[in-house]
C-alpha cells in the first residue's frame, strides 16, 4: 500500500487538543463511540429529543475542520473532552462530520485513514442517499476498512441495520464513481442516487468531484462548490465532452486512485480550485438552503 499524504490534513488536524484525545482508546468502536457522544445529525435531532432553530443547525453543519468542531466543544465540556455529552449539547453535523472526526482521530494514531464521498443503501428505503464514510488501513489484512461512525445502536435499530458498521460490506456503500458507472451502464437509475430532492447525473457529478478531493487530502463539505464543472450546486452537464470527462473522472473515484485523484484536482482547469479561491466563495448550507427553496 502506498501511503502518500502527510498524515493530517489542513481539516483533520486536531491541533491543541491531540494530547487530550489521544486518552481515548485507540480502538475503532471506542473512537466512533466518542465522535457519536460528541456529534448529532442534523437530519436525527427529533430522534434523540433535541431541538433548536435552523439557524442554530446551519451554522454548527458548517463547521469546516474537526478543530472548528472541538473549539465549540471544549465550551460546552462539563470537565474534558473525553467526557460524554447529552444529546442537546452535542455539534450538530452531517455525514461527513462523523467521517472527517473519525478520520483524524485514526491519523492521531499513526495510522493513514481518509474519508470517501458516495451513496449508502440504508439510510432511506430504496435509495442510494449521499453519505460519507471514514476508511482506515488494516495493516494485518493489507486492506483499506469502511467505518461508519454515525450509526450508533439507536440508528442500528431504527434502520434495521444488522451489518457491521466498523466493516460496511462492499456492496451497502459505494463510491461516487461507482454509482456514475452504475448508471452509465444501465444497472441503476441516477434518480436513485441523491439527498432531499437532489438526485441524478447532475448530483454524482458533484459527488465525484468532492470524492477526489477527499481522496487528495481536502475534505470538503457536501455542498462546496462555486468553481469550474460545479459552479452551481446543481451544475448541469454541459456536453459529451464532459460527459467522457466525468466517465474518465469516476474511473479514480471508484479504483479509488489517490496519485490520479491528486492530479486532476491540482492541475484539471474543470476541476482545479481557482488559485485564488477561499472557501468564503463557496455557498454556505444555508445559502443552498434557500436557493433551492428546501424545507
Amino acid at each position: 500500500m502506498d501511503w502518500n499524504n502527510n498524515l493530517y490534513s489542513e481539516y483533520t488536524d486536531l491541533g491543541i487538543f491531540k494530547n487530550e484525545l489521544s486518552l481515548i482508546a485507540p480502538d475503532i468502536p471506542a473512537l466512533c463511540q466518542w465522535i457519536q457522544a460528541h456529534l448529532i445529525h442534523a437530519y436525527w435531532l427529533e430522534s434523540y429529543h433535541c431541538y433548536t432553530t435552523l439557524a442554530v443547525a446551519h451554522r454548527e453543519m458548517q463547521l469546516r475542520s474537526s478543530l472548528d468542531i472541538l473549539k465549540v466543544l471544549s465550551q460546552r465540556q462539563p470537565v474534558d473532552m473525553v467526557s460524554y455529552l447529552n444529546p442537546d449539547k452535542r455539534v450538530i453535523v452531517v455525514g461527513r462530520h462523523f467521517a472527517l472526526m473519525l478520520c483524524a482521530l485514526i491519523r492521531l494514531h499513526d495510522v493513514p485513514a481518509r474519508i470517501r464521498c458516495g451513496y449508502a443503501d440504508y439510510l432511506t428505503p430504496d435509495t442510494f442517499e449521499d453519505h460519507w464514510i471514514c476508511e482506515y488501513w488494516h495493516q494485518e489484512q493489507r486492506r483499506w476498512v469502511r467505518v461508519d461512525a454515525q450509526l450508533d445502536e439507536r440508528q442500528m435499530h431504527r434502520l434495521a441495520i444488522t451489518f457491521d458498521p466498523y466493516d460496511l460490506p462492499e456492496e451497502r456503500f459505494i463510491s461516487a464513481g461507482k454509482a456514475w458507472h452504475l448508471c452509465m451502464d444501465g444497472q441503476a437509475h441516477p434518480d436513485q442516487f441523491g439527498i432531499l430532492h437532489f438526485h441524478g447525473l447532475t448530483y454524482i457529478k458533484g459527488s465525484i468531484l468532492r470524492d477526489l478531493f477527499a481522496l487528495s487530502g481536502v475534505e470538503m463539505l457536501p455542498w462546496d462548490s462555486g468553481w469550474g464543472m460545479i459552479e452551481q450546486y446543481q451544475s448541469p452537464i454541459k456536453d459529451d465532452r464532459e460527459m467522457q470527462l466525468i466517465s474518465h473522472l469516476a474511473a479514480y473515484s471508484e479504483s479509488n486512485d489517490e496519485e490520479n485523484a491528486r492530479i486532476v484536482t491540482k492541475q484539471n482547469p474543470d476541476i482545479a480550485l481557482p488559485h485564488d479561491w477561499t472557501w468564503l466563495q463557496a455557498p454556505t448550507i444555508s445559502q443552498l438552503f434557500e436557493k433551492y427553496s428546501v424545507i
